[in-house]
């Protein structure tokens, strides 16, 4: 009896020990990847790498790099861990001038692993897409982004502007001159990339409650849960695909995608044309390539890795117009209202 229950005891404490010695060592296993390749380095600990204050949401992992960085600031380059996987932070400005320029077609990768199936629209967008899909959407890309297909949507972007100056005069004498203007730059920032990105009226700066505004709240707030799946995602994505985290919602991502499924289809079906982003990737798509206006565009869009050889229009499926435009609203609302919060303050406050 005393030897059956030691037994029943001692089989699942040994599983348990395997089990973890297993996990070290899969956490572990790249630790010594710059130690062999003579390259100074951060040490790591497992599962948080060598950015533990980030991994516990203690710290923006700026702010851990930026103490590696000062920490090895006399070394050209330094080696550190994000969770098990070895990375480089390079520190000498040749260094870098030489992989952003000369050599960028060997370090254009982000090194984002991102699952196709679970995470369609920001796998497939052009800041996560490596080797050829990533050179082939670039070279796509590259005419959307020039100084006259800019300079097209500016009278969007003015009508916005309009609006936000007229709300802003008519809150600030309701209110004794006092203005959110916090709340005012994401709502301008919200029409201006629903009129140029996605073609619609969003209209949040004098109605935040719309649809639109909400979902696009939800899409960039931040929660311990959300903080928790994508530092698993962008540290450990083997962990992260094992247990099927998304880095968006499911409910977000069926919203941007039908809405743009909707207007590209209520465009073809009506033959609306606007002069906004989305119109330019309903023409990549039908046509394959984008059309330049100018010998300065077609010059600027070599510049930026346009004009190689074309490819058919069906290698762009729909769910990659999806991704390109969902982008958009990731990347650049923080950085545009940023932005524009200081172009405000300093035009009302300073003169």
């Amino acid at each position: 009896m005393i030897w059956s229950l030691s037994l029943w005891l001692i089989v699942p404490l040994g599983l348990w020990v395997v089990f973890l010695g297993l996990l070290y060592y899969f956490l572990t296993s790249n630790f010594d990847h710059w130690k062999k390749r003579g390259v100074r380095y951060e040490k790591g600990l497992p599962f948080f790498g060598s950015l533990f204050s980030a991994m516990t949401l203690r710290e923006h992992r700026i702010i851990c790099i930026d103490k590696i960085y000062k920490k090895f600031s006399n070394e050209s380059f330094v080696g550190y861990f994000q969770g098990r996987q070895p990375a480089l932070l390079v520190n000498d400005p040749e260094l870098i001038k030489s992989i952003v320029v000369k050599d960028f077609t060997y370090f254009h990768d982000h090194g984002l692993q991102l699952d196709e199936e679970l995470n369609p629209l920001v796998a497939k967008n052009l800041f996560n897409l490596e080797g050829h899909r990533w050179k082939e959407m670039r070279s796509k890309l590259s005419p959307t982004f020039t100084s006259g297909k800019i300079k097209m949507m500016t009278p969007l972007i003015a009508e916005v502007g309009k609006t936000l100056q007229k709300f802003l005069a008519n809150t600030a004498n309701e209110s004794n001159g006092k203005v959110n203007i916090k709340e005012a730059a994401v709502s301008y920032t919200t029409d201006a990339i629903g009129t140029c990105v996605f073609g619609v009226q969003c209209n949040s700066i004098e109605n935040p409650n719309t649809t639109f505004m909400v979902m696009g709240k939800k899409l960039v707030d931040f929660n311990f849960l959300r903080g928790i799946k994508m530092l698993c995602i962008i540290f450990v994505p083997e962990v992260a695909k094992m247990l099927k985290f998304e880095f968006i919602e499911k409910d977000l991502t069926n919203y941007f995608r039908n809405m743009v499924k909707e207007m590209m289809d209520s465009r073809r079906k009506t033959g609306q044309m606007r002069k906004d982003f989305l119109q330019l990737l309903i023409e990549l798509k039908d046509k394959g390539s984008i059309s330049v206006d100018n010998a300065e565009d077609e010059y600027e869009s070599r510049q930026l890795g346009g004009f190689e050889q074309d490819q058919p229009a069906s290698t762009r499926t729909e769910r990659e117009q999806y991704s390109i435009a969902f982008e958009f609203f990731i990347r650049f609302p923080i950085f545009l209202s940023n932005k524009l919060m200081i172009l405000i303050n300093y035009r009302y406050f300073t003169r």
